[in-house]
C-alpha cells in the first residue's frame, strides 16, 4: 500500500470531520531507561495492540520489547511468520523475544523477562478477547503478576472489553508506522488486509470510547484515530483499586505524566 495515499486519506478525514492536524509538543520527559513489554499472542498482534507502545517509544524514548507468545497454530507457516515478525520489529526498532512452544515453559520465561526488565508498562490482550490464544496470553500474564509491580494495559482486538478506562489517541505518524509494520506480515495481510482496515477500526474506537468515557451528551473528543485500553496498576500481586488514569490521552499529552 502506498503510504502517500494513506497520508492523503488521513488529511481528507481530518478535513471532513473538522479535526486539527495534531502537532506533538517538542518537549516530553525522556525515559530511555524504562521498558515497555508487549505480550503478543501471534505475529502482527504486537502492532495491532501496540499504539501505546509506539507513542511511548517515539515521544518518551522508552525501550520496547515484543514478547511473541506463539508463532500461530499453522505449523507450516511458523517459520515464515518468524521471519515476518523479525522484519516488523526491526522496522519498529523493537527488541524481540520468542517464547517456547510449551505453555508451562512460557510462564517461567515470562516471569524471568518481567524480573529482568522491570517494565513500567505491559500491554496484553484482555481476558475475554474471544480468541483462545489471546485469552491464554492474558491468563499467562495474570499468572506472573504476583511477583511483579507494574502497570498493565489490557488491549482489545477481536472482542470489546466491558470496562476500558482510557482512550489513547493514535497520531498520524504512529498510524503510518503501524501500517508499514503490518505490511511486513505479508502472509497475514494477504489472508485478511488488517492494515487497510486499521484506520476504520481506530476511528470507530474513538466513537465508542468518546461516548463511554466522557459524560453522557458531551462533545466527542477531537481525535481521528484511537485505541482503547484498560489500565491497571499492579502491586504485591493485586490490582490497585484506587488507580484511575485520565480517560483520554491526546497526542499532545506527555504519557509519562498520564501513566503516573
Amino acid at each position: 500500500m502506498s503510504i502517500t495515499i494513506l497520508k492523503r486519506h488521513l488529511q481528507d478525514f481530518r478535513k471532513l470531520l473538522s479535526l486539527p492536524h495534531t502537532r506533538i509538543k517538542s518537549v516530553h520527559r525522556f525515559t530511555p531507561k524504562q521498558t515497555v513489554l508487549v505480550l503478543s499472542p501471534h505475529p502482527d498482534d504486537e502492532i495491532l495492540m501496540g499504539a501505546l507502545a509506539l507513542r511511548l517509544q517515539s515521544e518518551n524514548k522508552m525501550k520496547v520489547v515484543n514478547v511473541a507468545v506463539t508463532m500461530g497454530s499453522n505449523k507450516a507457516r511458523q517459520k515464515v511468520r518468524r521471519i515476518e515478525l523479525t522484519k516488523a520489529t526491526k522496522l519498529l526498532k523493537w527488541d524481540n523475544v520468542i517464547l517456547a512452544d510449551d505453555w508451562s515453559k512460557k510462564k517461567t520465561q515470562l516471569a524471568a523477562l518481567l524480573k529482568k526488565h522491570k517494565p513500567v508498562l505491559v500491554i496484553a490482550p484482555h481476558v475475554k478477547d474471544r480468541h483462545p490464544t489471546h485469552e491464554q496470553t492474558a491468563q499467562l500474564l495474570l499468572g506472573c503478576l504476583k511477583t511483579c509491580d507494574t502497570t498493565v494495559a489490557w488491549a482489545e482486538y477481536w472482542n470489546l472489553q466491558n470496562n476500558p478506562n482510557c482512550l489513547v489517541e493514535v497520531p498520524d505518524a504512529e498510524h503510518l508506522r503501524q501500517v508499514s509494520a503490518l505490511e511486513c506480515h505479508k502472509g497475514e495481510i494477504e489472508r485478511n488486509p488488517y492494515h487497510l482496515r486499521l484506520l476504520g477500526w481506530q476511528m470507530d474506537t474513538v466513537r465508542r470510547g468518546s461516548e463511554w468515557l466522557a459524560q453522557k451528551g458531551a462533545p466527542s473528543v477531537t481525535m481521528l484515530a484511537g485505541q482503547l485500553y484498560r489500565l491497571e496498576k499492579w502491586h504485591n500481586g493485586k490490582a490497585v483499586r484506587s488507580f484511575k488514569p485520565a480517560p483520554f490521552a491526546h497526542a499532545t499529552d506527555d504519557l509519562t505524566d498520564w501513566l503516573e
